[in-house]
């Protein structure tokens, strides 16, 4: 299963993201202990409004759970016919 960023580089900054929509003052905080470098706030607000999002699943993940799905069919029916 492909997940939507594995052919970008963009995943530590979907990371920091997560972080600075969780709490903006907690990001801040952790920026400023400069551990790591991070993005600024004004970088991450660009990004995350240039993203296209849309609801539901990828196709990626709709085709995976038919096949998890024609998997377990033929799995129970095997139980089924040999019990």
């Amino acid at each position: 299963m492909k997940l939507f960023y594995s052919n970008c580089d963009c995943y530590p900054i979907i990371s920091a993201l997560a972080v600075y929509h969780r709490s903006p003052a907690a990001y801040e905080a952790l920026k400023s202990f400069k551990i790591i470098q991070l993005p600024s706030s004004k970088s991450l607000k660009k990004f995350s409004s240039r993203r296209i999002h849309s609801a539901g699943i990828t196709k990626d993940t709709h085709e995976y759970i038919e096949e998890q799905e024609q998997k377990y069919k033929k799995y129970a029916d095997e139980m089924v016919r040999g019990s």
